[in-house]
């Protein structure tokens, strides 16, 4: 299938190629920031991000806070 012909395809549903693509990203980049010792730096790389900035800017425009906010937010409390 043509690049073109899947955008077709995509739109006919309402999305894009883009708004699966981050979504995935952003299911993936929180998944491993819950499994814990992962830092910025590090997802920007595995994501393929030129630099931690840009990869910190699309982090904050998928869940709408930053990258040390989010773990904060989301950390696990264990019980003893």
């Amino acid at each position: 299938m043509s690049e073109r012909h899947l955008n077709r395809k995509l739109a006919e549903h309402g999305v894009s190629y883009k708004n699966i693509s981050d979504k995935i990203r952003k299911n993936l980049a929180e998944k491993l920031i819950l499994q814990g010792n992962v830092n910025q730096a590090n997802l920007a790389i595995y994501f393929g991000y030129a630099d931690e900035s840009a990869f910190a800017k699309a982090f904050k425009r998928w869940t709408g806070m930053g990258f040390k906010q989010y773990k904060e937010n989301n950390q696990i409390t264990t019980i003893k």
